[in-house]
């Protein structure tokens, strides 16, 4: 049978779940540590002291304890004496159960302990079943040792510290700070403070908090605890360090959900402080024993219990989603199999709040709930909205029969048979060419993914080489069931390109034809389409070329071209100009290979000597790395007439001095205008003078140093004179 739940969206409902949270301290011990001081602190001696009580609300009194000695307290000897059934626990200034007992004699209880750490202690009083009401009596109590007389304190008191529980305790609870160390002085006193604030403050008095420990009230917030500790006698103080308390947020979980109550610490506590009860330590208990009495759990050791009375569990906070088939259960048993009829109804139902209100029923017995082995209560239901439910489990008590009604194992799932969910992963495209990425895309509701290449996440990238099924499997958020899809991504081949070049050196300003293979179509980096492409570089260039294949896919491929540059080849004669029958030098550089060429000679070498009969032009070819350059040099000629050779001086021509450094004396035979020309080794016209003079002075000063010719010239003879310049 499947119900519906009505959809409760009220702040007021809220509320209420707040306060509920706040008021109710689900943290119950299995022996009593509540009740109110009923007296001044009390001191075991080594003979009975007795104490007479009425009967009253749990109830205790504080009492030093010295580690080493023995403490009886007892309604069973001494002067002891009980009505109804009373119960006794011992607890430490951390609220710690040390010890306790209950029907020991007959209905009355007696408590034989050994102290294992000196400080403040409590004896609590209550009734047979945990923190009821005390019967009343009258309670014996000793010790088998005395506490050694403490001597007058002096100086500031010795360094100590507090001690607050280490756990987080749930909102509302009370707690017992007290001070590590003890005093064995007499004189000291105690000035307890707090702060909700942090470790160094703001601090406020506590008042009348003036012992070894402070029981505080009801705590809400996290809050920090300190004692100012004073010597009397010397009036200086100490702060003992700081502890802490931690309150428990409130707990909330998601399906799938279960509580087999393992986690609680003592009998009576709930799984957590966000659950709740009507009747905690009651109707409603716990136990942490395997088997205790006629009750027993069907898992582990631990489990819930309805024990003489109707009453209620309440779970905390679990999220529930509209459109989901959920499924709720438990399994329960009563200790007396088949006699009477009195549980009634088991009843697990689903609400906005830990109160009856608003609860609606999903999986009942119908009826009664007798069963002597654990028998299983389940039904399926859905939410009309999304939010956070409160499960309730219930029974009605009536009559005589079995006391106990226990359960366990209590449980919220989504069954996948019942909840089938869509898996989608989707691309772009389904088709790629070979190392192209590839986006994957899971929609669905699903908050963990696991693909088969590895990879995490709800949004992939990935590069297959070849066909490739992608699988992904991935939890549902809403239900926690697993599913899984798969995609097939069809790869296509990459061409293989290459390129071949019948020149991969050239020379600059040659060319080299290049083609491209293994494609379709082609496109090349410089913008050309087409197998062949014909390149002239002028430095080393790389050509890159596109294949595309009839898929449509494309890859590329590089052909280096090297390109050495031109030699930058010079040709000089020295001289440039003689007279006929001289020589000159023919001189070349820039080159590693040389060859010289005019009309009638081909000469190689990089420095030769000519003799040319009339002026020549001389043609220098120079190579290297297989590149050649050219240059050009003439050598002029004249006919020198009137004299043999070129001297320094002769009869028409004298020049002085000669070497010279700065000037030199031209002396002419009169023959009417002279022009004179000073030419240097390579032909180059450096100075040119006129004169009617039969001598003349001229400043070389300005010329290199080496060698030069001076032409004298008149309408009747020609002069040449070579000359050093030093």
């Amino acid at each position: 049978m499947k119900k519906t739940l009505l959809q409760f969206n009220s702040k007021l409902y809220l509320l209420k779940i707040i306060c509920l949270l706040m008021l109710v301290n689900t943290k119950i011990q299995a022996q009593c540590l509540i009740g109110t001081p009923v007296g001044a602190t009390i001191t075991p001696v080594l003979t009975f002291s007795l104490q007479v009580h009425g009967a009253n609300a749990p109830m205790y009194y504080d009492f030093p304890a010295q580690a080493g000695i023995n403490y009886t307290f007892t309604y069973c000897q001494g002067g002891g004496s009980y009505v109804g059934d009373p119960y006794l626990t011992i607890t430490n200034s951390l609220n710690v159960a040390q010890a306790s007992n209950d029907d020991f004699c007959s209905l009355g209880s007696n408590i034989y302990w050994s102290c294992n750490a000196t400080g403040p202690h409590r004896i609590v009083l209550s009734g047979c079943c945990p923190c009821s009401n005390h019967p009343g009596g009258t309670l014996a109590y000793r010790a088998d040792g005395l506490i050694i007389p403490a001597v007058p304190c002096a100086g500031a008191p010795d360094p100590n510290s507090v001690i607050t529980p280490s756990f987080q305790i749930c909102p509302g609870s009370s707690i017992i700070a007290s001070l590590a160390n003890t005093y064995t002085v007499n004189g000291i006193t105690y000035a307890w403070q707090f702060s909700t604030v942090s470790a160094v403050g703001p601090w406020t008095a506590i008042n009348n908090a003036t012992l070894t420990s402070y029981t505080t009230t009801p705590l809400f917030v996290p809050t920090f605890y300190s004692a100012i500790i004073t010597c009397t006698n010397s009036n200086q103080s100490i702060v003992a360090t700081t502890a802490s308390v931690n309150i428990a947020l409130t707990t909330t979980n998601t399906v799938p959900y279960f509580e087999g109550f393992e986690a609680i610490g003592m009998n009576n506590m709930l799984p957590n402080c966000s659950w709740s009860s009507t009747g905690t330590g009651g109707a409603c208990q716990t136990f942490t024993a395997g088997t205790t009495g006629n009750r027993t759990a069907r898992s582990g050791n631990k489990f819930g219990v309805f024990n003489s009375s109707t009453g209620t569990f309440y779970s905390n906070g679990i999220q529930l989603n509209s459109g989901i088939t959920y499924s709720t259960s438990l399994w329960f048993k009563t200790d007396v199999a088949g006699v009477g009829l009195n549980w009634k109804n088991l009843a697990i139902s689903a609400g906005p709040a830990q109160s009856a209100a608003g609860q609606v029923t999903v999986c009942e017995t119908n009826g009664v709930a007798i069963s002597g082995a654990y028998k299983l209560l389940s039904n399926t239901f859905t939410v009309g909205s999304s939010g956070m439910y409160y499960f309730g489990v219930s029974a009605s008590y009536s009559g005589s029969g079995a006391p106990y009604l226990t359960w366990d194992d209590f449980e919220i799932i989504a069954p996948c048979q019942l909840n089938p969910s869509s898996l989608v992963i989707s691309s772009p495209v389904s088709t790629i060419c070979a190392g192209q990425p590839i986006v994957l895309a899971v929609s669905g509701s699903a908050n963990s993914f696991s693909w088969n290449n590895g990879s995490t996440g709800n949004l992939i990238t990935a590069y297959p080489s070849v066909n490739t099924t992608y699988v992904v499997t991935a939890t549902s958020t809403l239900t926690g069931c697993l599913n899984t899809a798969s995609k097939l991504i069809v790869v296509n081949p990459l061409p293989v390109v290459s390129i071949l070049t019948n020149n991969q050196s050239l020379c600059q300003g040659s060319s080299a034809n290049l083609l491209a293979v293994g494609a379709n179509t082609y496109l090349w980096s410089n913008g050309s389409a087409g197998a062949g492409l014909s390149v002239s570089p002028l430095v080393s260039t790389t050509y890159s070329v596109y294949g595309t294949n009839n898929f449509g896919c494309s890859s590329t491929t590089s052909q280096l071209i090297n390109v050495s540059p031109l030699p930058v080849v010079t040709a000089v004669s020295v001289p440039s100009s003689i007279c006929k029958g001289e020589g000159s030098t023919l001189v070349a550089s820039g080159a590693a290979n040389y060859a010289w060429n005019s009309t009638n000679n081909y000469i190689q070498g990089g420095q030769v000597n000519v003799s040319p009969t009339a002026s020549t032009m001389y043609t220098l070819t120079g190579t290297i790395n297989g590149c050649t350059s050219t240059a050009f040099v003439s050598v002029i000629v004249y006919e020198c007439v009137g004299i043999n050779s070129l001297s320094s001086n002769s009869n028409n021509l004298k020049v002085y001095p000669n070497p010279s450094s700065s000037e030199i004396t031209v002396e002419l035979k009169k023959d009417g205008i002279y022009k004179i020309e000073l030419i240097d080794v390579t032909g180059k016209v450096v100075l040119v003078k006129s004169t009617e003079e039969e001598k003349l002075n001229l400043n070389i000063n300005f010329l290199s140093n080496g060698v030069y010719y001076l032409k004298a010239k008149s309408q009747n003879t020609m002069n040449v004179v070579k000359i050093i310049k030093n």
